[in-house]
């Protein structure tokens, strides 16, 4: 309606405006405190949903028999069992700060455009579906460098926690060189994946 009024082409005074202004920020102030309980009640969910999946990401490793653990490093267990929980806290962080505030105010421009012309609102989810559709197989591809690059990091990350944790065996037979020449050729590994996946990000 404020619209309207500024393209009717008569004069808009200030007494014309004053109860838009004054709805306007009343429902301003009113999403602003309900955005700090979602804030407030979301935390609480996240770290709910933390613990559980602590509790859960140790109980399935110790589902698992001796040569799963023989055949992995200690240190690589660990960041999984870690990353396993954390890695909720990224995607729900994700779809609350980064999806969700551009979708659920495509609605509310969907009503004021419906009253203008219901071609401008099927030409938004138009266009919408079709960025959607040419981004998926990106993210799909993107996921797959993450998921190497993870890989990567997790055998860096075991083969340094178990250097400290056997640093008797290693000093007793004098393995030091052997084991920077191993991390060395991982990190560099780590190194090449950790920038296809953040060039694939960055060029597409």
């Amino acid at each position: 309606r404020l619209l309207e009024k500024f393209t009717s082409n008569t004069a808009i005074t200030l007494t014309d405006v004053t109860w838009y202004l004054v709805a306007f920020g009343g429902l301003w102030l009113i999403g602003e405190m309900m955005w700090r309980l979602a804030i407030h009640l979301l935390l609480r969910a996240e770290v709910k949903g933390v613990q559980r999946l602590f509790v859960n990401a140790l109980n399935y490793m110790l589902e698992k028999d001796l040569e799963f653990f023989h055949n992995n490093f200690a240190g690589s267990l660990t960041k999984r069992t870690n990353a396993y929980a954390s890695q909720y806290i990224n995607v729900v962080d994700t779809l609350l700060f980064n999806v969700a505030p551009y979708i659920i105010p495509s609605f509310f421009i969907s009503f004021i455009l419906w009253n203008f012309s219901p071609w401008l609102v099927l030409a938004l989810f138009g266009f919408s579906s079709l960025t959607i559709a040419l981004i998926i197989p990106l993210i799909k591809r993107r996921r797959r460098l993450v998921v190497v690059r993870e890989t990567a990091s997790n055998k860096v990350s075991g083969q340094v926690s178990d250097i400290y944790t056997n640093i008797d065996t290693v000093r007793a037979f004098s393995h030091e060189k052997l084991e920077r020449d191993l991390h060395s050729h991982n990190v560099y590994d780590l190194g090449k994946k950790l920038k296809n996946s953040w060039d694939y990000q960055n060029q597409k």
